[in-house]
């Protein structure tokens, strides 16, 4: 299990750094833009605007589903991986998940020690390989040695 916190990076830096794996995930966004729990009221508004923009996307009670390769685009990375949301990623072959009981973001900077141990448990019990989240820095969490060996900011 690797956690990291970069105090001055986002979910779009993430995705880029993550590029070589996208392909191989999809991602479960619990918090978008802090809109947590209850997406009923973006849900309608989301899916009119993915659709147009032809980004192929789920939704569960709990948040959106995305492909790891949608979330390169323009769209996706300007209304949507926005500060203040967070995502669980799977590997591409899982499509939904039980209801996850984390859904924090960084809005009050790294998460402590026990939240970093709650979240490990809680990435663990969903079948998922990690968690992201920003608001105020990025915070990362990742179960798969392949996607925590990415997490370094480019210079």
């Amino acid at each position: 299990m690797q956690d990291k916190y970069f105090s001055t990076r986002t979910l779009n830096h993430l995705v880029d750094w993550l590029q070589p794996l996208l392909a191989e995930t999809n991602w479960f966004f619990v918090a978008l833009d802090s809109t947590r729990g209850d997406f009923s009221k973006v849900k309608s508004f989301l899916s009119t605007q993915l659709n147009k923009t032809a980004i192929n996307h789920w939704w569960q009670p709990e948040g959106l589903w995305l492909p790891g390769n949608e979330l390169t685009k323009t769209y996706v990375l300007s209304q949507l991986v926005v500060p203040f949301s967070a995502a669980y990623v799977f590997l591409r072959t899982i499509r939904e998940s039980t209801k996850p009981r984390f859904n924090k973001t960084t809005d009050g900077g790294a998460f402590s020690k026990d939240e970093l141990r709650n979240l490990g448990e809680e990435i663990a019990r969903i079948n998922a390989v990690g968690y992201a989240a920003d608001g105020v820095g990025l915070q990362c969490l990742f179960l798969d040695d392949r996607f925590s060996s990415l997490l370094v900011p480019q210079q």
